[in-house]
This record gives structure tokens, sequence and C-alpha cells, in this order.
């Protein structure tokens, strides 16, 4: 199942953390949700460490 499409039945506030090297769960799906989801939202990419 696709999270984009499950997405648009969150109701609550929600805080997308995004990692920007992940090989799992690459930031355009993360996005991808993000974009459809109409509750308050925020995202936030942490700063890299190197």
């Amino acid at each position: 199942m696709d999270c984009a499409l499950l997405a648009r039945r969150i109701t609550a506030t929600t805080l997308f953390s995004v990692g920007l090297m992940d090989m799992v769960c690459p930031p355009s799906t993360v996005y991808a949700a993000y974009n459809e989801i109409t509750a308050p939202r925020r995202s936030r990419c942490p700063r890299s460490r190197a």
C-alpha cells in the first residue's frame, strides 16, 4: 500500500522528519505523503552532522 494514498486520512497535526540519504524511504516518497495531508503539518530536514 502506498503511504501517500493513506495520508489523506490523517486528521491530527503532523510533524515529518526527512532523511535525505535514506535509501529505504527516499525523500520523494515522504514528500508525496506530506503533500496529501490536509491537516496542519510541518516538515523537518535535519542538518548533516558530517
